[in-house]
């Protein structure tokens, strides 16, 4: 059997076709590498965005970062890593790290909030840059801080404005471009979510603000209706005619509790001027607040409030600012209360002494009217009576009684004109000296007595069917009158 033998040239171009057909099949192997590589890239991204976007449903709250850079860090690889946003300061705020990372990070004053002119290193560039930062070599930290050997940082942005920031760290390999491209896609992917949310936040915040205002206002304005009816109701017991200043005081004390912001368990005392006015449920507690009543630049008294249980700290311990200004224009106003009820009692004395010099006048004109016309009359009698004494002189004994005593009765006459006109006068009065014994007879002689009475006569004293008996002490007593 004889061997064919092939022709060098067609040797040749055999071989050609062959390598041809080789490299077709590793052009073939290499676009389907490429393309299964891309379908896992895709395929790790899809999963990525899958996860991220479960937990954006399905987590609320600040657990939402922290559940999302979990996925992150375990599409990247990475061990370390931050997931935070912008907040309405500009600051950015890192609700979640990594959860060993908080634990073992010693820097001193620790935060998650990272005001903007504190931002710096990679994470700080690639939000102010606005643009993915990459690092595979050692960083230079502060001491206490966890080391980073490696990290890849994205800012998340929405409308050409930064919201937030990725950062993962410490890869076993270098982080490459796949890993930029990976981190980038989710950034992106992020931004269609956290934006909304942010915005969604930021409005509840308002809301819950506004709210809160509303509820601020609607209980000042509770409180200011309650102070305006204390003061109210003081003025209410001022400007009654005829009430006296304890009355005013008690009532201002009883209007005080339903002032305060807890009435049920509020008592109230005033303290004056030695007096004490209390509201019923009084009792002395450490939860005091009070204030000084001042009358004529002096204090004079206060008045105290007391919580008979203790509650939560406001302003002053636990009332408000508002109570304060209340007890002291209550303070205040019960200080020029006070004076004014002062002036108007010396007023009224000084109108009553003012009535009564009136009267004292008019008595005097009319007394010094009348003690002219009763005094002549008087002086005629008296002059008689000394005229028929000479005249009847040695007469019989029962006449001489009887001008004794009109003479006796015309003397007391004119000296009570003479008191009258002393009353009117309004002198001084002056102390005298009077012997008490010597007046008896005198008071006796000027009653319907059957004869003269004499200071050693006077023990036993008839008047017709009327015996008067007296006692009197030897010694003469004497009485200044």
């Amino acid at each position: 059997m004889k061997a064919e033998i092939i022709p060098e040239k067609k040797h040749t171009d055999k071989l050609k076709e062959l390598q041809v057909r080789v490299d077709e099949l590793e052009t073939l192997n290499a676009g389907q590498k490429k393309r299964e590589e891309k379908l896992l890239k895709q395929a790790g991204y899809l999963g990525l965005i899958n996860r991220l976007t479960v937990t954006f449903l399905t987590v609320h709250g600040d657990k939402m970062y922290g559940k999302a850079l979990e996925a992150v860090l375990k599409a990247m690889k990475s061990k370390y890593g931050m997931f935070g946003y912008i907040d309405e300061s500009g600051a950015l705020v890192c609700p979640s790290m990594t959860k060993d990372v908080w634990d073992r990070c010693r820097l001193p004053g620790k935060t998650i909030v990272f005001p903007r002119e504190n931002w710096g290193g990679i994470w700080g560039r690639a939000m102010a840059e606005k643009r993915t930062i990459c690092s595979n070599t050692p960083f230079h930290v502060p001491e206490g801080h966890v080391s980073i050997h490696r990290a890849i940082g994205v800012p998340i942005i929405y409308q050409s404005e930064v919201i937030g920031l990725l950062l993962v760290g410490n890869k076993e390999a270098d982080y490459d471009k796949d890993d930029r491209e990976l981190l980038e896609m989710a950034a992106d992917h992020i931004a269609l979510t956290l934006y909304p949310r942010l915005q969604s936040e930021s409005q509840e915040k308002k809301r819950k603000q506004a709210e809160e205002i509303r509820r601020g206002l609607v209980r000042d304005l509770g409180e200011r209706v309650k102070e305006l009816n204390c003061l109210y109701g003081i003025s209410n017991l001022v400007e009654k005619q005829g009430v006296p200043l304890k009355e005013i005081l008690q009532g201002t004390v009883d209007l005080v509790p339903a002032s305060w912001q807890y009435p049920g368990i509020t008592c109230a005392r005033i303290v004056l001027e030695n007096k004490d006015f209390k509201t019923s449920n009084f009792n002395e507690t450490s939860w005091k607040q009070s204030a000084d009543i001042i009358m004529h630049d002096e204090k004079a008294g206060a008045i105290e409030v007391f919580y008979l249980d203790e509650k939560p700290e406001i302003f002053e311990g636990p009332f408000l600012k508002e109570e304060r200004d209340l007890i002291n224009a209550v303070a205040e106003r019960l200080g020029r209360v006070v004076e004014r009820k002062q002036v108007e009692v010396l007023l009224e004395k000084s109108q009553e002494e003012l009535i009564i010099n009136e009267k004292l006048a008019a008595l005097g004109q009319f007394s010094a009217s009348v003690a002219h016309e009763l005094k002549n009359p008087l002086g005629v009698i008296d002059s008689s009576v000394y005229f028929l004494k000479k005249k009847l002189k040695g007469s019989d004994e029962k006449t001489a009684e009887h001008l004794d005593r009109i003479k006796s009765k015309v003397k007391s006459s004119t000296e009570v004109i003479e008191s009258l006109l002393n009353l009117t006068q309004m002198k001084q009065p002056r102390l005298e000296n009077f012997n008490l014994k010597a007046l008896v007879p005198e008071v006796l002689s000027s009653m319907s007595m059957p004869g003269p009475v004499s200071e050693n006569d006077i023990s036993t004293l008839s008047a017709g069917a009327t015996r008067i008996f007296t006692e009197i002490d030897p010694s003469p007593p004497i009485a200044s009158i």
